[in-house]
């Protein structure tokens, strides 16, 4: 429609057309991980360029948005886990589309930190965002099926997320105080792979 459009005014309602697709797509995958979320299908993943295109596609995603990311890794670039490509892609990529959510006014800071533990075989993925932040009383209830307070949504994402965590035999956990942003901290199980 846009190649094929006369009339530049339609611009902003396809714009907008772009935005709900996005949006639908999210909730459907949502709905479809929770209800279908199987065994994961163990491959080698490359930590960071794994991360590097989730960011690319949140910046492709937001584009009125001016949110500086901050990635910082101890790691190799190179270094690999074990796990399910499509279960960590849709885990880091709810945590931080929540992350872009928490700020309505469409700029703010992430700091993404990748801590590669060797000797603890552990791999902790720190998101902290200066953004709205959660009420107090609501963190009890984050991983709940179905609840949110946002306008969009249905309160799945970070369900989704519990569920590949537990999957993977990892841990979650989620801090946050109102007006000073949230802090997620997500450790897996990790040990170093050959890239062969």
């Amino acid at each position: 429609m846009k190649k094929k459009r006369e009339n530049e005014n339609i611009d902003k309602h396809l714009d907008n057309i772009d935005k709900k697709i996005l949006e639908s797509e999210r909730i459907v995958r949502n709905l479809l991980s929770y209800s279908m979320i199987k065994k994961p299908q163990l491959e080698k993943i490359k930590i960071i360029p794994s991360l590097e295109q989730i960011i690319e596609h949140l910046h492709e995603k937001y584009p009125k948005h001016k949110i500086n990311i901050i990635l910082k890794y101890n790691c190799q670039k190179e270094d690999m886990i074990i796990g399910d490509p499509l279960h960590l892609s849709e885990l880091l990529s709810n945590i931080l589309d929540n992350a872009y959510q928490a700020f309505p006014e469409k700029t703010g800071k992430i700091n993404l930190k990748v801590d590669c533990d060797y000797k603890k075989g552990k791999i902790n993925f720190s998101i902290k965002d200066n953004g709205i932040g959660i009420e107090k009383k609501d963190l009890k209830d984050i991983f709940k099926p179905f609840f949110t307070k946002k306008t969009k949504g249905i309160g799945l994402g970070l369900t989704v997320c519990k569920q590949i965590i537990d999957l993977h035999g990892g841990e979650i956990n989620i801090e946050s105080r109102q007006a000073k942003g949230t802090a997620v901290l997500v450790t897996l199980p990790w040990k170093k792979v050959r890239n062969s």
